[in-house]
């Protein structure tokens, strides 16, 4: 495995390409909102206030995802399954990720 810098790989999850395109994917995904209660179609008014203030965050480490809203699903058994809702900016955030580190990491678990 080649050896990535720390330092470019959040610069890399941090670049406006990335994080725009981070969020045109978790817009396209719909989803229900977070705790905050902020839905997808809040998110780009959302994002265009608090944007540059996450890249900063990112940056130097102080970024803090919000809880995970928990939501139980009925089941037909009657009992029920337990899904975990993200807020849609921390959505943003894992995609980023993602984008960047997937095609570092996936190679090496593929056939």
């Amino acid at each position: 495995m080649e050896k990535q810098d720390g330092i470019n790989l959040i610069e890399q999850v941090v670049s406006d390409s990335n994080l725009w395109n981070a969020y045109e994917k978790v817009f396209a995904n719909k989803g229900a909102p977070g705790v905050d209660g902020i839905t997808v179609y809040q998110l780009k008014s959302h994002m265009s206030k608090y944007y540059e203030p996450l890249k900063q965050k990112l940056r130097d480490g102080s970024y803090q995802p919000q809880p995970v809203k928990r939501v139980a699903i009925p089941k037909s058994d009657g009992t029920k399954r337990y899904l975990g809702i993200p807020c849609v900016l921390d959505r943003v955030v894992q995609q980023a990720i993602l984008q960047i580190i997937d095609p570092i990491i996936d190679p090496h678990f593929s056939d």
